[in-house]
């Protein structure tokens, strides 16, 4: 099985598609998993979680077509749940367009890289 860890929704699909792609042609199991994938902000602005629900969506979308293409079997995608950075309140919203300030609090870093090596030991 091949697994892709992929930052963020449609991060892994869309970088790795070629190989997706000529794997699954070739018969192995292919597994995305996003990681922080609840996100509040899109188009610049904050809009409670459409950001999340529309990825989710288009990822859901890909993953059936992926699956009616090749077999249920081979492919499939899921959902770690983490928290996009934004929403960590780790960042300063300076302009309106992006988010800059110190970085992610060391504290706050730890226990969600914790959290998902957790998760992650479960796809292992």
């Amino acid at each position: 099985m091949k697994i892709i860890l992929s930052p963020h929704i449609d991060d892994g699909v869309l970088s790795m598609g070629g190989h997706i792609l000529h794997w699954l042609g070739q018969g192995e199991e292919v597994l995305v998993l996003n990681t922080p994938t609840i996100s509040d902000c899109t188009c610049d602005e904050p809009r409670g979680l459409f950001a999340t629900r529309r990825r989710k969506k288009e990822e859901r979308a890909v993953e059936k077509a992926l699956q009616e293409q090749f077999s249920a079997s081979l492919f499939r995608t899921e959902f770690l749940d983490f928290e996009d950075a934004p929403l960590r309140g780790d960042f300063e919203n300076t302009n309106g367009r992006g988010y800059s300030g110190d970085g992610i609090k060391e504290e706050r870093d730890g226990r969600m890289i914790r959290d998902m090596e957790e998760e992650l030991a479960e796809w292992a």
